[in-house]
This record gives structure tokens, C-alpha cells and sequence, in this order.
């Protein structure tokens, strides 16, 4: 991607500013490895090219993003839409799946991802895939099991844990005439 320009290569690269101390060192370092002989880098703040959009994730924030980032990309300097996802998408999942039971085994699976997360990776474990998105899955568990509560279902069993103010005698009756 860079244009030849007389002995030498151009290009334009785009980078955060709180790595642009990194870059560098990266770039001389490069230099030293292949003796090359000039390699320059320059910050160029005067320009009319739109930055393209970037975002700071953490271990929590990233699959949120993700889900995202499957609908489309914000704009530079858009609001970020991630900070919205990561309560909404739990719990209309949890809306959906609404079961405590199931809700309880994905919250616990979960948790045993986050807790064990350093062990899972090291022994290259079958859950090892599941720990980039551990947050995910421990919010979907807590708001389906949460869900499942309120709609009183466990396990496709109807619980009652709490009454109802429906009265069954009278639309019975009501039914029967």
C-alpha cells in the first residue's frame, strides 16, 4: 500500500497517539534489524483525510463491540453504540430464553470460565474458546436466570413462587354458561 517515490517509499498511517511512542521504537528497531539505512516517520496533524474510527477495548468491552461492529462501524467522533449493548443484548436474551434453570447452569458455566480463565488458556481446555467472551455469557446467564424467575419458569416446569391474583374459579364458571 505505499507509492514509490523517487528512491524511496511513501505512505500514511494511521495510529492512536498512545501508541505512536511504540510505533516508533518498532520502526527503528526494524531499521536496525535490516540495516536499513534511513527510515523516517512523521506526525502529520494538517490534513483534510477523515481519521478512521477507533475504539479502546478491554477483556469486557471487546464482544460487545463485536456485536457491533456485525451492523456496521461508527463514524469518526459517533457516539459508540457498545455502551448501550452491553446491558440491552443480555437482557432482551434473557427475555427470549427466560428459563431459571438454564439461565443458572449458563451463569455458573460462566463464572467458572472467568474464575478459571488463566488455567483454561494455559491447559489449552475445550472451554478455552468460551473466555474471550465470558462477560457475555455470565450477563446472558445472570438476566436469563433473572427472567426466568420473574416469568416463574424452571426447567420448562411452571413454578409458582409467586401467587396470583387471577381468580381460575370465576372465568371456569364464566365458561361453562
Amino acid at each position: 500500500m505505499l507509492k514509490v517515490d523517487g528512491p524511496s517509499f511513501r505512505g500514511l498511517f494511521w495510529c492512536p497517539l498512545s501508541k505512536f511512542d511504540g510505533v516508533v521504537q518498532s520502526i527503528n528497531k526494524l531499521k536496525e534489524q535490516k540495516k536499513i539505512e534511513w527510515m523516517d516517520i512523521k506526525q502529520v496533524t494538517d490534513h483534510q483525510l477523515t481519521p478512521p474510527t477507533y475504539f479502546r477495548c478491554n477483556d469486557f468491552i471487546r464482544p460487545f463491540q463485536e456485536i457491533v461492529f456485525t451492523y456496521g462501524v461508527p463514524s469518526y467522533k459517533e457516539a459508540n453504540p457498545t455502551l448501550f449493548t452491553i446491558i440491552t443484548f443480555p437482557f432482551l436474551f434473557g427475555m427470549m430464553f427466560g428459563d431459571f434453570a438454564h439461565g443458572l447452569v449458563l451463569l455458573s458455566l460462566s463464572a467458572y470460565i472467568c474464575w478459571k480463565k488463566d488455567e483454561l488458556v494455559r491447559t489449552k481446555s475445550m472451554l478455552a474458546e468460551a473466555v474471550d467472551f465470558r462477560y457475555l455469557l455470565l450477563l446472558m446467564g445472570f438476566f436469563s436466570s433473572f427472567c426466568g424467575f420473574l416469568y416463574n419458569d424452571f426447567a420448562a416446569i411452571p413454578l409458582s413462587f409467586f401467587p396470583s391474583c387471577f381468580d381460575k374459579t370465576a372465568s371456569e364458571s364464566n365458561s361453562k354458561k
